[in-house]
């Protein structure tokens, strides 16, 4: 093992020796004096479609801000199936978060035996069904079903999504396409919404059926992740796949490279063992887990799931459904300004922006619900306060937070344990998303709704000094550059 893991790694030398990494493959073309245009679109249109499958995830995540006001009603309006209380609401917020730690095993051996594609593919078939179980239910344990379903989905999306885009990019685009993904969980955000607040819950569920199938309709047809055929030691159909995405027929010097860079990784088995133990692994698994816990501990699964809610707790002097579609659109424009700035100003900068914003609009936020609780007249002084400050949270955590995190995923680890380790990290995102969740309601309840957003603040604001000097600059880096950083530092 030992003898052929120095043979490996002599072979890359002599291959990154020739190349002098995947950037220079443009300098190696114009020595021989061959004019090579790069051509991105066959990589935007294979992560785009793949990207369905997050806005699918965003219909889910905020279906219950504009549902839960009007399940609410106890019955009252026509739109109500049934009467049920803030605990049976929060338990159908919960049940999806819980069951998201569900699909994150799945989808780490799933990735790994019908690979990244067909992975990615198969998450429509629980959203599908998801949708058509909440518009057909005659009790509330349908909602309970659907909400498991909807979140074992997302379990699946989550780990087979960064993964496939990071490996079909190229490390000049990565950042922009990983932000891509963002952008369409965004729009199922923004979705949901609008469609939720301005139909019944019976029509919005099957207005948003749609969506599954048109994933299945597109992705289809795109290609596989050149890196997962080549641990399938499937060359032909590895340079086949980097063809398409490239654009061009001139891809055997990168193609090389990925062959190299598997067999490296691949050397070491991909085990649960090597992935703690091998300290490359372990490096990068510890700051996956930790970035999922700032991403978490910023609020955002309580504030997307119960968005028209705080409104209607504040008091806001415009329609909740009104606010929380605002609230969306500026995450939308947020998300594809980010696009500009992820791959310019990197990784850790925006990082640390996002989570010092998300950190005062939360503390300000809290403010206002505790002057309101001790009574304070809010209204006649700071009825700007609510949306203002959400505003300034959604537009810092869709600029950092909302993007960043996902990219590392796809950058940090080697191929050969990528799969296990995004499962354990989606394992901790769906313990967290439950956690984070229930608080908000418990604490709403039985305290005040000042409690949840200062915690998360407080939280959001610490996580600054840890990203400061433990996250990475990945930009620019090729996926091996990333591990041997690891290795090295």
């Amino acid at each position: 093992m030992l003898e052929k893991s120095i043979n490996i790694e002599r072979k890359l030398e002599e291959t990154l020796e020739k190349l002098g990494s995947i950037k220079t493959i443009d300098k190696f073309n114009n020595e021989k004096k061959i004019e090579v245009k790069d051509n991105y679109w066959p990589q935007y249109l294979a992560v785009f479609t793949a990207a369905l499958s997050y806005y699918n995830r965003g219909l889910h995540s905020a279906w219950t801000s504009p549902a839960l006001p009007k399940l609410l009603t106890n019955g009252t309006e026509i739109d109500s199936y049934f009467p049920i209380s803030s605990t049976e609401g929060s338990w159908i917020v919960v049940s999806y978060s819980a069951s998201i730690s569900v699909g994150a095993p799945l989808a780490a051996y799933l990735i790994h035996s019908i690979g990244r594609k067909n992975t990615i593919l198969l998450t429509a078939f629980p959203t599908l069904l998801a949708f058509l179980l909440i518009a057909f239910a005659p009790s509330i344990e349908c909602f309970y079903v659907a909400r498991i379903l909807a979140g074992i989905s997302e379990g699946l999306a989550n780990i087979a999504l960064p993964v496939y885009v990071g490996e079909v990019a190229q490390a000049k685009i990565r950042g922009f396409l990983g932000s891509i993904t963002a952008i369409f969980l965004t729009l199922g955000l923004l979705s949901v919404n609008v469609i939720g607040s301005y139909t019944t819950i019976f029509q919005t569920s099957m207005i948003l059926s749609i969506f599954p199938i048109l994933l299945i309709g597109t992705f289809y047809w795109m290609p596989e992740s050149p890196y997962y055929l080549m641990m399938k030691n499937d060359i032909n159909s590895a340079e086949q796949s980097l063809i398409k995405l490239r654009g061009t027929k001139m891809v055997q010097e990168e193609l090389k490279l990925i062959q190299v860079t598997v067999e490296k990784q691949m050397a070491n088995e991909g085990t649960f063992k090597a992935l703690f133990c091998v300290r490359s692994n372990r490096r990068a698994l510890l700051l996956a887990l930790a970035m999922e816990t700032v991403l978490q501990l910023s609020g955002i699964q309580a504030i997307l799931a119960y968005t028209q809610i705080i409104f209607i707790e504040s008091g806001e002097q415009i329609t909740s459904e009104m606010s929380s579609i605002l609230l969306m659109i500026i995450q939308l424009i947020a998300s594809i300004s980010a696009t500009n700035f992820v791959d310019k100003l990197g990784r850790k900068p925006l990082l640390m922006i996002s989570c010092a914003g998300c950190g005062i609009a939360l503390m300000f936020e809290g403010l206002y619900f505790y002057l309101q609780y001790i009574g304070y007249d809010c209204l006649h002084s700071f009825s700007w306060v609510p949306l203002s400050a959400l505003i300034l949270y959604i537009i810092v955590y869709s600029m950092g937070l909302a993007i960043i995190i996902n990219i590392l995923l796809g950058e940090i680890f080697a191929a050969n344990v990528k799969g296990k380790a995004i499962g354990i990290n989606t394992i901790l995102y769906g313990i967290l998303a439950f956690f984070v969740s229930k608080l908000f309601q418990i604490m709403t309840d039985h305290v005040g709704m000042f409690v949840p957003f200062w915690i998360y603040g407080i939280f959001s604001l610490s996580a600054v000094v840890y990203i400061y000097y433990c996250v990475p600059e990945t930009k620019g880096k090729t996926l091996d550059e990333i591990v041997e950083w690891f290795e090295k530092s």
